[in-house]
């Protein structure tokens, strides 16, 4: 017997990607680095807001950079604040462009 419901409520590609994407640990440096110690991370982001797997992939100097740039725009009143044409995401070929 075929379980229908589970049939039903089965996510498309596009739609896993999106969970996905939601249940990664996401923080920023200082959030990320005090969770690495196993020490309590701050509650407030101060910095650029990543998911851990990008955190680990970046090099420390481009970190700090994007911190410095969003602290910046904060200080400006900016909420969302780019990170330059050298830093921002590559999509991975799921329609995305930029």
């Amino acid at each position: 017997m075929t379980n229908w419901k589970g049939v039903l409520k089965a996510k498309k590609e596009t739609q896993q990607d999106l969970t996905d994407w939601k249940n990664e640990d996401w923080g920023s440096q200082k959030q990320h680095k005090a969770k690495a110690k196993g020490k309590t991370a701050p509650a407030k982001a101060k910095g650029r807001y990543m998911p851990k797997s990008k955190f680990q992939s970046t090099k420390q100097g481009t970190l700090n950079y994007q911190d410095k740039k969003k602290k910046e725009g904060r200080k400006k009143g900016q909420q969302h604040v780019p990170t330059g044409k050298k830093f921002t995401q590559k999509s991975k070929g799921r329609g995305f462009t930029r």
